[in-house]
């Protein structure tokens, strides 16, 4: 299936839940986008990527997680703090405010 973003805003971004706009990360259009339609939207022709290994002990797993390009934080929505955290085993509760989310993916990397 291929994505088109809205008429309206053809610089969209698609996400999971919808197409956003890519600078104040508004959501545009509400629906579902399947994770691999993202991905080759976004990379339609990229090269085949080389598996790495997966961390055996704790220190290359902490290691691996600082080397994320997600490490900001700040920049990140409540949402996106708690989609890290629920990949990372961590369930969090966005009702609380960012800043308290923050801390506690923070512990996860200490």
């Amino acid at each position: 299936m291929a994505l088109t973003p809205p008429n309206y805003q053809k610089d969209a971004i698609p996400t999971p839940n919808g197409w956003v706009h890519p600078r104040t990360n508004e959501l545009l259009v509400a629906r579902r986008i399947n994770k691999d339609d993202i991905n080759e939207y976004l990379q339609p022709a990229a090269a085949p990527q080389a598996l790495r290994e997966s961390p055996v002990t704790e220190a290359e797993f902490v290691d691996e997680l600082m080397e994320s390009d997600a490490m900001d934080f700040d920049s990140m929505t409540k949402r996106e703090l708690e989609e890290f955290g629920r990949d990372h085993g961590v369930e969090l509760d966005r009702r609380e405010n960012k800043q308290s989310l923050i801390a506690q993916v923070r512990t996860l990397i200490d």
